[in-house]
């Protein structure tokens, strides 16, 4: 568990930047603009981030797993998908420009937020990338790093701006879309100076046929994925209004410091369980995390009832009760998080993919009924039914394939606290 302790330490501090920055960065952007104004922002935001996460065609998994198998191909195999990953999103930034009218829910003043917001589509799909490849390799520092230079440089431009008097609409998606990539150079940087390494065999260099099938499989559960996190909010102005839009990104906000962990333990357990797959270890991680995770969504949960309306303001206090719901949801999907990571390590990828499609047709139906009717809180429990269904699924495809027990994955043992004292 030593290299595993390391790696998710250190990636998990990179974690924690993207969703403190959020914390930080959404009350200034809340009492600058008002709820109506905060969810201007986050509706020009939504289709980027949206974009950005179905269009990866699964390359950073394919390039995390196939770094970990094959260090001497890992540096070819990262170019190409950085610069596939670059093509692909300077197409998303032409069409969102295009679709920028139909998601702007007959808004006029929100298609030119949407247009900035979309110029920044190919350098984060190429910082994904990037940053794939130096999980695969197991430069946890580097990550961290990134991540917390990162998240004070957009903290520190949303201050700066807000003091001034310059937070407009038009200027906070402009910093929010561009330091979402600031992050990219030291990856590319990195990479520049990589030695290269010698093949000590011919298995030991995949065709690049090898990374694009592992990839295709992949996709459809990131795309499934990306649309379970973020189709609630493109969806929300179409379906109710910018003001309850407001509201759930507040409350979203809020709930990405108990997901906090999710990431960086996937990232970890998909380069680890590629390396050897060992079920016992993949059942313990899965319950620890969901224990763990559970009582800071607890915690979490009770001080922001106190919180939100000092930081956010007043106006906010009815995204309280919107929180303690994504907070069940994030609890509710972690299981399947990690278990679909061993999965894919496994190379079941399609595994995800189908568990993960389930879960968004139920959470889109569920979007299209209560959205209309409940604004926020419709969305809320949307998601907490998609990431519930989302782990049922997984833990049975999961048994079903390799025998992984969906009990031992979610009960907490007593010998679980040996892994914290480092035996």
């Amino acid at each position: 568990m030593g290299e595993f302790r390391r790696g998710f330490s250190l990636s998990s501090v990179a974690s924690v930047g993207p969703p403190l920055a959020g914390l930080v960065t959404s009350p200034i952007i809340a009492q600058s603009l008002g709820v109506d104004g905060r969810g201007a922002v986050a509706a020009a935001m939504a289709p980027l981030a949206l974009t950005v996460n179905m269009l990866t065609l699964g390359l950073p998994e394919a390039v995390t797993y196939f770094s970990a198998r094959f260090p001497a191909s890992a540096r070819r195999l990262a170019v190409v998908a950085i610069g596939a990953l670059a093509a692909v999103g300077l197409i998303a930034t032409i069409a969102l420009i295009l679709v920028g009218p139909l998601l702007s829910g007959g808004d006029a003043s929100l298609v030119p937020l949407i247009a900035i917001a979309a110029v920044a589509a190919a350098p984060t799909l190429a910082l994904l990338g990037a940053r794939a490849w130096a999980a695969g390799r197991g430069m946890w520092r580097l990550i961290a790093y990134e991540g917390i230079i990162s998240a004070v440089i957009r903290v520190l431009v949303v201050f700066l701006l807000g003091v001034a008097g310059q937070l407009s609409l038009r200027a906070a998606v402009l910093a929010l879309a561009i330091t979402g990539f600031v992050g990219l150079a030291p990856y590319l940087v990195s990479l520049a100076i990589a030695p290269k390494q010698r093949d000590s065999g011919e298995g030991e260099r995949p065709s690049l046929a090898a990374p694009i099938s592992f990839g295709m499989k992949t996709w459809l559960g990131s795309v499934s994925g990306s649309l379970l996190l973020s189709l609630d909010q493109v969806l929300m102005t179409p379906l109710s209004s910018t003001y309850e839009l407001g509201l759930y990104v507040v409350a979203v906000n809020v709930a990405q410091v108990a997901r906090i962990v999710r990431a960086p333990l996937r990232t970890v357990v998909l380069s680890l369980e590629s390396r050897a797959a060992d079920s016992s270890r993949l059942e313990q991680l899965s319950r620890i995390s969901t224990a763990g995770i559970a009582l800071g969504a607890a915690g979490l949960g009770l001080i922001s009832v106190w919180l939100i309306p000092i930081f956010f303001g007043r106006e906010f206090h009815a995204s309280i009760p919107v929180l303690l719901v994504l907070l069940g949801s994030v609890v509710a999907g972690n299981a399947g998080s990690v278990i679909s990571s061993g999965l894919t390590a496994r190379g079941r990828p399609f595994a995800r993919s189908v568990a993960l499609t389930a879960a968004l047709l139920a959470s889109v139906v569920l979007l299209l009924v209560l959205v209309p009717q409940l604004g926020a809180m419709g969305a809320a429990l949307a998601t907490l039914g998609g990431e519930a269904a989302t782990t049922i699924v997984i833990l049975m495809l999961a048994h079903r394939s390799f025998g992984i027990s969906p009990r031992r994955s979610l009960v907490v043992r007593l010998s679980d606290l040996r892994m914290f004292r480092g035996d």
